[in-house]
C-alpha cells in the first residue's frame, strides 16, 4: 500500500470479499512498526491484550525477516 494513495479526507469502501459493508473517510494515516504498537492500539482495534493484536498483524501479514521491525501504515477511519 503506498501512502500517498491514503491521506485525511480520502473516502473508500470497505468490502469483505464481493459484498460492500460501507463507506469510510480516512482521519489518519501513520507509518507503525508492531515493535512501536500499543495497548491502546489492541483496545481501539477490538483485542484485549497487545499480545492479541501482534499475533493477529502476524496471522494477517506475511512478514519476510522478524515481524517486529516490520512496517505498515495505520489508517484511522470513520464511517460515513
Amino acid at each position: 500500500m503506498e501512502r500517498d494513495a491514503w491521506f485525511p479526507g480520502n473516502i473508500f469502501n470497505i468490502r469483505l470479499g464481493d459484498e460492500t459493508l460501507g463507506e469510510g473517510q480516512v482521519i489518519l494515516v501513520e507509518a507503525q512498526k508492531v515493535e512501536d504498537l500499543t495497548v491502546y492500539d489492541a483496545l481501539l482495534t477490538g483485542f484485549q491484550t497487545l499480545e492479541e493484536l501482534k499475533e493477529a498483524i502476524v496471522r494477517w501479514f506475511d512478514f519476510k525477516g522478524g515481524v517486529e521491525k516490520q512496517g505498515f501504515f495505520k489508517v484511522l477511519f470513520r464511517w460515513l
